[in-house]
């Protein structure tokens, strides 16, 4: 039996464009407009946990911002 695995792309939060972010599952158009005027407005990520302060973003979803980003 083959067994394929899927390659996830990985998007690097302090550079990621609007278009990249809303390629997320759970992200939409507002939250990823939240993450990059987070961005713009403190500087870049230290980690992905600093996205929590975008509204919208749950614990839930946190956890998937993770499996496809990286700082």
């Amino acid at each position: 039996m083959l067994q394929q695995t899927a390659t996830l792309q990985k998007f690097d939060l302090n550079t990621a464009s609007h278009d990249d972010l809303t390629q997320i599952p759970g992200i939409d158009e507002m939250v990823a407009g939240g993450i990059i005027y987070l961005r713009d407005e403190y500087g870049d990520f230290r980690s992905a946990d600093d996205v929590r302060a975008v509204p919208g973003i749950d614990d839930d979803l946190l956890e998937m911002i993770k499996q496809y980003t990286f700082v």
